[in-house]
């Protein structure tokens, strides 16, 4: 999944992963940085950073469609 990611660093995506409590999240996040064991991220719905272990993540696609969202300044 590393690889799958890090094509996609910059950008805008659609992420599914399990989350702590073991059910499944997805959201549309930016990825800003790849680690060895995590993905950094800026998550659009929540408007606030991420961390995300790489092993959690199920699925990544391109963000597209939906809702946009825009950081107000």
């Amino acid at each position: 999944m590393k690889h799958r990611l890090e094509k996609y660093v910059g950008q805008v995506v659609t992420v599914i992963y399990a989350g702590r409590d073991k059910g499944l999240t997805k959201r549309r996040v930016k990825l800003l940085e790849i680690g060895e064991t995590y993905a950094r991220t800026f998550c659009l719905e929540r408007l606030a950073p991420r961390t995300l272990s790489i092993e959690s993540v199920l699925a990544v696609g391109p963000g597209v469609g939906g809702k946009r969202y825009r950081r107000s300044s």
